[in-house]
């Protein structure tokens, strides 16, 4: 039926009544880009096509000033609209996904230039960098031919750029997409990366004048390792002996840097010698080589790192000491046998052990320690053990420990729990022929004996500080009820495994001291670095 005559009049009557300001302003054909951004509608109006905000947000100088309001920072004394509501709505119409606004903007190459103008700065503006990282991610998911194209013809305008800023998280995820990419024709982004020297590019960053970002550097650095695989060209570039001997020259010339560099040798050694077996025929790795060649100056900064600070009348441990410990042990852990014999014949261990005896027990740092320890006394070679227990000294120092020790002294100088597990060790090692007469001539080596024993007869006694601390090591250490512990390095989890998720059985240590309160491991890690009240300054500035 037709509708009638008058009801057709009344209902047109009521559509133009009912446009909209902005209907009404986009009719005048006086209007200024920021008029429009006012109107919420303003972005539903141009995915519904309306043809006057199609041509107005296609044009080169719209999009420029849309651009702007994403990525220039406004001054102070500009309106809540341009600093806040201006570059969220630019950057919506921007994605759109109108074909003719995305078509103006890919296409034209100056634009594109433009939006990486924003990482030109020194540092990225807080919050404005996870726009504009969403907005690149934006077209490389919708545009990802001709961008990579663009990236491909303008590195230093592009991805140079990106890599400088490799302490923000947003453009670590950009660049971790870029890596992941599939090959096309043939052609592998990874291996383009590596062919710009990708790797030793982002080393140079952990400059001085980074040092305020050294730690996101490396957690960026790491994120990116772990989407690599371990048989990639670029992988190889990250364990390259020219890379790694200028990590080790920028770490140990500016050694604050040092702490944030060792973990990515830590990944990279675990990463490919977890995959490949290794034999002497094939002679040392290069960064295998390069690790020991810096043996010296490793033992130099275990002996008094920069980070190492008196706090309330104590010396902290120092985080630096905590990754070249962690370092060794993965370097022990790929099973290769110079990566023993050179540690063995150095000075490292001796300086090792004279720092496990010389603090108050910390579960984190004298579990990493022990690991260490047990690790060479557990290798195949009783020849390296024998090498390693006289250059050491170890039996001689754990005995003097023992002997001198008061049970009803400072509970925070008590070691015993680790020292008896070495013990343990000690006492496996007598069933080699080269080691049992060395160890038993030990004068007070029976006593020693006697207590060990006497200590591990009932391993539900083992005191909780060792025993909980060493479930959070990176080589976890398999303990059975008479006492015998067995290393396993299969399943090695990467130094930051000790940030684990909180035991309920965890007690408050108000302190630090780490003596009474065992198994308060997230205490000890906090004790190697600040003191409480640093602890609680940080978090008061955060909240």
């Amino acid at each position: 039926q037709n509708t009638p005559l008058v009801l057709l009049t009344v209902m047109d009557s009521w559509d133009d009544d009912l446009t909209s300001p902005l209907d009404d302003l986009l009719d005048s054909k006086q209007f200024s880009l920021a008029q429009i951004l006012d109107f919420d509608e303003a972005v539903t109006d141009l995915k519904e096509r309306n043809p006057v905000l199609v041509d107005f947000f296609s044009e080169l100088e719209t999009l420029k000033q849309l651009i702007s309001y994403i990525i220039e920072t406004p001054d102070e004394n500009q309106s809540d609209n341009v600093k806040f509501r201006y570059p969220v709505v630019s950057y919506e119409i921007l994605i759109s996904q109108v074909e003719e606004v995305t078509e103006s903007l890919i296409s034209e190459k100056n634009l594109l230039d433009y939006i990486f103008t924003f990482f030109d700065q020194k540092r990225l503006p807080l919050h404005r960098d996870n726009l504009v990282c969403k907005l690149i991610d934006h077209f490389l998911q919708n545009q990802k031919d001709r961008i990579i194209q663009y990236i491909i013809n303008n590195p230093e305008n592009s991805l140079d750029k990106l890599v400088n800023h490799s302490y923000c998280g947003s453009v670590i995820d950009l660049l971790k997409y870029l890596i992941s990419l599939e090959p096309q024709d043939e052609f592998l982004f990874q291996d383009w990366l590596t062919e710009r020297d990708f790797a030793m590019s982002y080393l140079q960053l952990f400059s001085e004048e980074n040092a305020d970002v050294y730690w996101q550097l490396s957690e960026g650095n790491l994120e990116i390792l772990a989407k690599l695989e371990w048989s990639s060209e670029m992988i190889n570039s990250f364990s390259d002996g020219d890379y790694i001997e200028e990590l080790f020259n920028i770490g140990f010339k500016q050694e604050k840097s040092l702490k944030y560099l060792l973990p990515l040798v830590s990944y990279v050694v675990y990463i490919l010698y977890s995959e490949i077996e290794w034999t002497d025929d094939d002679g040392a790795p290069p960064i295998i080589q390069c690790i020991v060649n810096n043996i010296p100056n490793f033992v130099r900064v275990l002996k008094d790192p920069e980070d190492s600070v008196v706090k309330k009348g104590r010396k902290t441990f120092g985080e630096t000491r905590i990754r070249i410990i962690e370092l060794f042990n993965t370097f022990l852990g790929i099973g290769y046998v110079e990566s023993i014999q050179s540690l063995v014949l150095s000075d490292i261990s001796g300086v090792l052990i004279d720092i496990f005896l010389e603090f108050d027990r910390n579960s984190i740092f004298h579990g990493m320690l022990e690991t260490y320890i047990s690790c060479i006394l557990n290798a195949s070679d009783e020849s390296y053990i024998l090498e390693f227990l006289k250059s050491s000294q170890l039996i001689e120092k754990l005995l003097n420990y023992e002997h001198g020790y008061d049970e009803n002294a400072d509970g925070k100088r008590d070691l015993i729990p680790f020292v008896y597990q070495i013990g343990v060790h000690l006492q496996n090692s007598l069933e080699f022929s080269q080691l049992e007469p060395y160890i038993t001539s030990h004068e007070k080596w029976e006593k020693f004996n006697e207590n060990l024993t006497e200590f591990i007869v009932d391993f539900d006694n083992l005191d909780e500080s060792s025993a909980y601390a060493s479930s959070q090591l990176p080589n976890d250490f398999v303990r059975s009820k008479s006492g015998e512990l067995f290393g396993d390095y299969d399943e090695f989890a990467y130094g930051y495994g000790f940030h684990q998720e909180e035991s309920e059985e965890l007690e408050e240590d108000i302190d630090l001291d780490s003596a009474t309160d065992a198994i308060d491991y997230e205490a000890d890690w906090s004790e190697i670095m600040f003191s409480k009240e640093e602890i609680e300054k940080t978090l008061m500035n955060i909240i």
